[in-house]
């Protein structure tokens, strides 16, 4: 219980500052820039999970060659309690600059109501989301598999690594998360730059296309990666899958807020970071180890566990996405009014 309790602490701290932050850019933004802004943002998913892979096990090696560390009133601090306590405490510094940012004035505001009117009674976003169930529910599930299989494989994958090429911990951290880094944080502009350019090209629906077009290419990808008996070409094809993966998490994050009306933007925000981290985080880490435990029931067989997973979740998400783009363009067309 005392472990559980920071940990929901800490969770429900990390997921706060989502709905607000979405409304924030969309209104601080032109449109043509709000895709670049908001994936911007939505980098620090990728480059924080990439320093935690690279520098989680440095900081603990580093900190259980020193052993417990004695501070006064605090009392003794041990290796994996001196990590949490290094990677933690910069936050607190770079909460300061929010202290720094100004109130943007509001845009898009429902009809009928005026900059004054901070929130829409939740009532009122149960029943537009329940008018336009078409647009929300298939964009909310269709990210919810593309977090499955990202979270899943991210939980796995190093271990993959340590099995199949009998490479150490440290190594296979390093490499995982300088692929998540580099690769995913380039997906995640690539997935804003895809969107623009189709826009261009007149694509109302745009943003969701983009999640559909790179979701199909995720698959064989992070497939054929896992399955690969070669060291070499399993990394080579995670490098432009961990691309295509990525590259939903600006554009999809713009798509649902940019056709929803500014005072139910937070409340939207929030059910859309529930859903996901629930179905993507929690079930989607256990459901692939539920693969390898009742599915191939061998330890050694952990990478077709990836690859099911990958197998499954990328083109559900596909379809979800390819299912949403009809109404989509519809609810953009009523948001232009």
């Amino acid at each position: 219980a005392l472990l559980v309790a920071p940990l929901w602490g800490v969770g429900a701290g990390a997921a706060g500052p989502a709905p607000p932050a979405y409304s924030l850019i969309l209104d601080s933004f032109r449109p043509q820039h709000v895709g670049y802004a908001m994936s911007i943002y939505k980098l620090a998913v990728k480059i924080g999970a990439g320093v935690a892979f690279i520098l989680g096990g440095v900081l603990f090696d580093f900190f259980d060659g020193i052993g417990t560390i004695s501070v006064a009133v605090i009392g003794e601090i041990r290796p994996w309690q001196a990590t949490m306590i290094s990677v933690g405490a910069p936050g607190l510094l770079l909460a300061l600059l929010l202290l720094t940012m100004t109130e943007p004035s509001r845009k898009g505001l429902a009809k009928g109501t005026a900059a004054g009117d901070r929130q829409l009674p939740l009532r009122d976003t149960a029943r537009f989301i329940g008018a336009r169930w078409r647009v929300y529910v298939p964009l909310f599930l269709g990210a919810s598999m593309m977090a499955m299989a990202g979270y899943g494989a991210g939980a796995w994958y190093p271990e993959l690594l340590v099995r199949n090429y009998d490479m150490t911990k440290t190594e296979a951290g390093t490499i995982y998360g300088t692929i998540t880094m580099i690769a995913g944080s380039s997906g995640v502009m690539l997935g804003a730059w895809l969107a623009q350019q189709m826009a261009k090209r007149g694509y109302t629906d745009s943003w969701v296309r983009t999640c559909f077009i790179t979701s199909l290419l995720a698959t064989p990808l992070m497939v054929g990666g896992p399955l690969s008996e070669s060291e070499f070409w399993n990394i080579a094809l995670l490098w432009p899958g961990m691309v295509m993966a990525g590259s939903y998490l600006g554009v999809l994050a713009v798509s649902f807020v940019v056709i929803t009306p500014n005072q139910m933007r937070g409340q939207i925000t929030a059910i859309y970071i529930f859903v996901t981290n629930i179905i993507g985080m929690a079930v989607g880490t256990s459901v692939l180890a539920a693969f390898t435990d009742f599915l191939y029931q061998d330890d050694a067989l952990l990478h077709y566990s990836v690859a099911t997973a990958c197998g499954l979740f990328y083109p559900a998400a596909a379809l979800l996405f390819w299912f949403c783009m009809p109404a989509y363009r519809r609810a953009v067309a009523e948001a232009a009014d």
